[in-house]
């Protein structure tokens, strides 16, 4: 395997672990493989589908500046709370139609902009820290939360995601899914967790946003480790020259990868960059 020189990292399931419903950290552990990493003049992203504030607040808690990828790839960073160097927005009309899908189905709605994201439905802060973001009006970012029709709608001309969430009953995420997908060719469905589907531009994810970065950093993808446990995860661990998934990743996950390392809450992400990028041994990272 070639040398790793850019470290793609998801967060949920992946990079954080939960102290609370409403919070969650970068453990000790995992942070210091990062700053290992980073000493040693390797690159590292965090690719989440949260907003970009949002993931940079986790790496700036732990004393980290990485690149971020945000909203599944439809923005990156240079550094936190930095400037977008890259941004893909859903066309207005395309965004409209999947909302007005969305607005037939028993599902949540919440349209996310780079720094504001807005839920349909009146759905409290607390609920929408625990399932949309942890840093809503936390002093120096910029994210806003809000909530009503009116609010989401003035937003449909700069979304760069939306997400439906089930309110119990997970076959009707799937026949709204399945309507989206043949109402709106040009954008791109995926999942982050069992209880939602997310929609992006289409050609917008993880991997085509590890692959952009990459190639301004001038670093070949064989170069590349991309680490991660869920669906949206997929395109990047395909991407990477060295993809890993979780101890606790899903099936499409896992086809997706080439090795695979500890769960999440057992550090997985610290167990394989110690044992892939320095050539450590740690047990229960292997090849698939």
């Amino acid at each position: 395997m070639q040398p790793i020189r850019l470290i793609a990292l998801d967060m949920d399931g992946t990079l954080l672990t939960r102290t609370s419903p409403t919070s969650a950290c970068i453990p000790p552990q995992n942070a210091a493989a990062l700053r290992r990493c980073l000493d040693a003049g390797v690159h590292i992203v965090l690719a989440s589908g949260r907003m970009p504030d949002d993931a940079a607040f986790f790496a700036l808690d732990a004393g980290l500046a990485p690149h971020i990828i945000g909203l599944n790839g439809s923005v990156t960073l240079d550094e936190p709370m930095g400037v977008p160097v890259s941004e893909h927005l859903l066309p207005e009309n395309t965004a409209r139609e999947v909302c007005s899908i969305l607005a037939e189905a028993s599902v949540d709605v919440v349209v996310f902009g780079l720094w504001e994201v807005c839920c349909l439905q009146d759905r409290p802060l607390s609920w929408a820290q625990q399932e949309l973001g942890s840093y809503f009006g936390r002093p120096g970012g910029r994210l806003a939360y809000r909530t009503g029709a009116s609010a989401a709608d003035a937003l449909l001309d700069r979304a760069g995601k939306i997400v439906a969430i089930s309110r119990g009953d997970p076959a009707v995420l799937g026949v709204a899914r399945d309507r989206i997908a043949s109402a709106c060719p040009d954008v791109r469905i995926t999942s982050s967790w069992i209880n939602n589907f997310e929609v992006n531009p289409a050609g917008v994810d993880k991997g085509s946003a590890l692959a952009g970065l990459a190639e301004r950093l001038g670093i070949p993808l064989s170069q590349t480790m991309a680490i991660g446990d869920n669906g949206n995860d997929a395109p990047m661990l395909r991407t990477a020259g060295c993809g890993v998934a979780m101890g606790n990743a899903t099936e499409e996950a896992i086809r997706a990868a080439g090795h695979i390392t500890l769960p999440c809450e057992a550090c997985g992400v610290a167990a394989a960059i110690n044992a892939l990028v320095f050539g450590e041994s740690f047990p229960g990272v292997r090849p698939l």
